[in-house]
């Protein structure tokens, strides 16, 4: 995209739209087996109470707070890391290609691999060491912009390489806490207000990220990387709650 002009992202646009006619097609065609589940195993039907119940529940509010953090960390993807690069650092568009090769990379074929080591242990635990990750990752992507020329490169993808291997720890812990927390009879409602943590994060993360880059290079890595530590207690209460 860098190097065809307006060319390649055209032929890009169109590609990503045939991908989605392919996606369209697939789902129209499949046909999965009913699963009958056993009376036993049945899920609950939904209890009263509604929003109000799952407000009042703290604990699983705090998981919501926490998980804000990680929904602010996953944007620089999108958002943050090429106007960094480009702005920030005045590097070339393709290393922010780069970058994101190795994210894809990195997570499809190591995330099984890391997820089945780390099924032994406490998701609080292990997300605290995700979040831990983030911080050190995003305090290298901070001091990038201190660090000599000829290192600038190897040191982006170093902390690059941390912050992929903090995603593939992080993701289907997130995913089962959220479930496990949850009261079953207000399952739907619980995953619901879970949800919101991600809607919340993907509209204010445009503007906040931008207005912290606005006063400095370093500025939205230095808050992502409070907002990370600033998980780890949150975590850890949870654990003790459990």
């Amino acid at each position: 995209m860098a190097g065809g002009g307006t060319g390649s992202l055209r032929l890009l646009v169109a590609l990503n739209g045939v991908s989605y006619v392919v996606a369209t097609v697939l789902l129209a065609t499949w046909r999965p087996a009913p699963a009958v589940a056993p009376a036993e195993v049945a899920a609950p039907a939904e209890e009263a109470g509604g929003y109000r119940a799952v407000l009042r529940d703290r604990r699983y509010l705090l998981l919501v707070a926490v998980n804000l953090t990680f929904v602010f960390g996953s944007m620089i993807l999108s958002m943050l890391l090429a106007v960094y690069l480009t702005e920030g650092l005045h590097r070339e568009a393709w290393v922010a290609g780069s970058l994101l090769v190795l994210n894809g990379l990195q997570v499809v074929l190591t995330g099984n691999l890391v997820a089945g080591r780390l099924e032994r242990f406490r998701p609080t635990r292990v997300l605290a060491a995700a979040s831990l990750l983030n911080a050190l990752a995003f305090g290298a992507f901070a001091l990038v912009a201190a660090a000599p020329g000829w290192a600038v490169l190897a040191a982006l993808h170093a902390a690059m390489f941390l912050y992929n291997l903090a995603e593939t720890m992080a993701t289907p812990f997130r995913e089962e806490l959220s479930v496990s927390l949850a009261d079953p009879g207000l399952r739907g409602r619980y995953l619901a207000v879970y949800q919101l943590s991600w809607n919340i994060g993907q509209a204010v993360a445009p503007a906040l990220l931008t207005l912290l880059l606005g006063r400095g290079a370093a500025w939205p890595w230095l808050f992502l990387l409070v907002l990370s530590l600033a998980a780890v207690p949150g975590l850890l209460r949870l654990e003790r709650d459990r």
